[in-house]
């Protein structure tokens, strides 16, 4: 084969190899992306702000729940779906670990007022719960808002699990809103990532009445 061909070959290897990555990987981007669905929380009536993100598709986006006084924007819970019947076989039998109690995430809405603990140097701070040593803190800017990342060990069944807590402080409407991640015992990377992946979508926008879109 001459230089010349050699050559031209060569580059049409390249080429076709870059082509492949690149089908491939929009593929991959359309395929994630149809396999979360839409959430929006609730429009604040006083500043006609709310939040939206998405969800693993999975995940069961339960009634609207309050686990604490501070909540007085409102809060919602998101469930994982079961195991399958193999992991639930492995988790009783072999692992001896109870998966009675669900997967869940939950967001909290609040006010920057009724925030337990307020802003620290204008970053949200860590709610009480989460006061062990974290294993996980970092400040983030999501969607232009300031935020805070944790994760601690909390004790769940008598057994130790990794809860992760992401908050998000929105000064347009001066609300925080709070995504608390707490998982079955084995599930603590799951939930992390999840969460990772709600901060991706993450957005505040105002709207007239309480409309989706």
């Amino acid at each position: 084969m001459k230089p010349n061909r050699r050559s031209r070959w060569k580059s049409v290897v390249v080429l076709a190899t870059i082509l492949t990555v690149g089908v491939t990987s929009a593929c991959l981007l359309l395929f994630k992306a149809q396999k979360r669905q839409a959430f929006f929380s609730a429009v604040d009536p006083e500043t006609g702000y709310r939040c939206r993100f998405t969800v693993s598709a999975g995940w069961h986006i339960d009634v609207p729940v309050i686990w604490d006084s501070w909540q007085d924007m409102g809060s919602n819970s998101f469930t994982a779906p079961p195991p399958g019947p193999i992991r639930r076989w492995c988790e009783t039998h072999l692992w001896h670990r109870s998966t009675s109690t669900p997967t869940r995430i939950y967001l909290a809405s609040s006010s920057l007022q009724n925030y337990p603990l307020g802003l620290n140097e204008g970053y949200p701070g860590r709610i009480a719960f989460l006061n062990n040593p974290p294993l996980i803190y970092r400040h983030l800017r999501i969607d232009g808002c300031p935020a805070t990342l944790c994760q601690s060990e909390v004790k769940r069944g008598g057994k130790s699990i990794r809860a992760t807590m992401l908050s998000i402080y929105s000064p347009a409407s001066r609300t925080i809103y709070t995504i608390y991640g707490l998982p079955e015992i084995s599930n603590s990377d799951q939930v992390y990532r999840e969460v990772l992946e709600i901060s991706e979508s993450f957005h505040v926008e105002k709207v007239k009445g309480d409309r989706r879109r």
